[in-house]
């Protein structure tokens, strides 16, 4: 199953999957994670900040919704923010980024999301959302 059905000139996350993991207590849950390859011409670099490029960060809450919406198979528009938080700075040079979902929950009528933005070793934003569904 296809789970990043569209290609439009807003397309942000190129890579979706859901696994399964296993915690220390061996435990096992649902992981779902996004990944996004900076190429440095993109449109929101240009003017963010022109010689200084860095990602804004509403580009990296685009990337988390666009995810959640691919996993969960509806349109979903942001409703709440309940933490967000920028731990570094996002430039073109990092190239990769993952968005982890350690909690993707859809309650009926809304999606909360909670995880990060990181490549590798480095966690640019942690964040706990909420989506409204699009009826």
């Amino acid at each position: 199953m296809t789970i990043l059905p569209h290609r439009d000139n807003m397309l942000l996350v190129e890579e979706a999957e859901v696994v399964t993991e296993t915690d220390k207590d061996g435990n096992e849950k649902k992981v779902s994670y996004g990944k996004y390859h900076i190429r440095g011409d993109e449109f929101f670099l240009q003017g963010h900040f022109p010689g200084n490029p860095i990602t804004p960060g509403m580009c990296q809450v685009g990337i988390v919704e666009e995810l959640a919406r691919n996993i969960c198979g509806v349109e979903l528009f942001l409703s709440e923010v309940k933490m967000l938080k920028y731990m570094d700075i996002l430039r073109p040079s990092t190239q990769e980024v993952e968005v982890r979902f350690d909690k993707l929950e859809d309650d009926g009528t809304s999606v909360s999301a909670k995880g990060t933005v990181a490549s590798e070793d480095r966690v640019f934003t942690k964040f706990s959302l909420v989506f409204a569904k699009m009826v």
